[in-house]
């Protein structure tokens, strides 16, 4: 499970007793480490009770129910960045369509991207698939069994190798992500700006020497499910957890004012999409494009973003909200449109024309339709069918439904 699981981490609070100074000198002079942290606690006051305590108290999910180093793995990659309630139908339609390294590997693409639409951050799904064909290609057609082997493969980082290597294997390597991150820096009132790559390594080392060595898999679930519900952002529940004893910021009345991170607020970006449609007596269609390569959500489709110089409109709006993705904050709108009469007249001037009947349609400057014309290029009219066979990006499928409802 990673750092999505856990929910927004809390809005910054003042500095925690015993918190070093963040001054631009001493961030410059200090590096985080042991010495800086309390005595760590032992075996018997923190790694058993915890793993006692999931074994009895455990949510039953599938992916905790196999030793499958492909199933752990897709679950891995679909857990990043989002919520497990939101995984679970996603996973098994996925084993089921993809059951195996190697049908992954020969999957197409498009399919790929289609079968993950809806969970965002799609490059998580091009990066199991190419890791797909990399395992597929080599001698043995699985992943190595060690952390270290893992992360000789494209797409896996340091949290993905070990949960991979502990969970199918038994490997003691311990794993750090933001439920993790939280239930350590609690536990010892550890005011660190967890954002540091020194005070992640730190907190990495702190894993290390407080997991159980006989039961590594269950430690790192453990300590992970803790921090996704008990030792949660806000309100955690401090009377029912099976580590309260040894956690000293429980033990100064304030455990949320752990973690220390300092927050960043996101870039505002404000985008208009144009829903511009033509009809013909059987089937209306919409005009849409494909992401090029080198954009966010590259190979998704979307409707295109109005162009004042070639399109004409916005009096109507369809609908409007507001939607996060990574640093950016994104106010979009989508709004009836028409392609302007200088683009159907170049269109038409170039021979572009579709071979349609003569009911069909395009629309023309005051939106009424004449008749269909070959799209601007890297454009396509899609039918209601079409819009819902493609992998549409998530804020443009949200708009297709609104569209289709209507």
């Amino acid at each position: 499970m990673t750092v999505a699981d856990s929910g927004p981490p809390p809005k910054r609070r003042g500095r925690p007793p015993g918190a070093a100074s963040t001054s631009r000198s001493t961030k410059a002079n200090s590096s985080p480490s042991l010495r800086s942290l309390p005595p760590l606690p032992d075996l018997a006051t923190f790694a058993q009770p915890l793993i006692a305590w999931y074994r009895r108290t455990a949510r039953n999910l599938p992916w905790r129910r196999t030793r499958d180093s492909y199933a752990i793995a897709v679950s891995e990659f679909m857990l990043q960045q989002t919520q497990v309630n939101t995984v679970l139908p996603y996973y098994a339609r996925w084993l089921a369509l993809f059951p195996t390294w190697q049908h992954l590997a020969a999957a197409p693409e498009s399919a790929v991207i289609k079968t993950w639409e809806g969970l965002g951050y799609y490059r998580r799904a091009r990066n199991l698939h190419r890791l797909a064909q990399v395992v597929a290609a080599s001698p043995t057609g699985q992943l190595p069994q060690t952390a270290a082997g893992l992360l000789e493969l494209p797409g896996i980082g340091p949290y993905t190798a070990s949960a991979i290597a502990s969970f199918a294997h038994d490997e003691p390597t311990a794993v750090l992500d933001g439920n993790v991150l939280r239930v350590l820096t609690r536990q010892l009132a550890y005011g660190e700006d967890i954002a540091r790559p020194v005070v992640q390594e730190t907190l990495r080392t702190v894993a290390q020497a407080l997991l159980n060595p006989a039961a590594p898999a269950d430690f790192n679930q453990a300590i992970m499910e803790l921090g996704a519900t008990v030792c949660t952002p806000r309100g955690p529940q401090c009377l029912v957890c099976p580590v309260r004893t040894p956690c000293h910021a429980a033990a100064q009345g304030d455990p949320t004012a752990y973690p220390v991170k300092e927050r960043v607020a996101p870039t505002e970006i404000a985008e208009t999409v144009a829903i511009v449609q033509a009809l013909d007596i059987a089937t209306p269609r919409w005009l849409c494009e494909e992401i090029p390569t080198g954009q966010r959500n590259a190979g998704l489709w979307r409707f295109p973003h109005f162009d004042p110089d070639t399109m004409l409109g916005g009096a109507a709006e369809l609908c409007a909200f507001t939607y996060g993705i990574t640093k950016y904050r994104v106010r979009l709108r989508a709004i009836h449109a028409a392609l302007a009469s200088s683009v159907a007249s170049a269109i038409s001037s170039s021979s572009l024309l579709s071979e349609a009947t003569d009911s069909a349609s395009v629309i023309r400057e005051d939106c009424a339709p004449v008749r269909l014309v070959t799209p601007p290029p890297g454009m396509r009219w899609l039918s209601a069918a079409d819009i819902d066979e493609l992998p549409f990006a998530s804020a443009h499928r949200k708009i297709a439904t609104l569209l289709l409802k209507g």
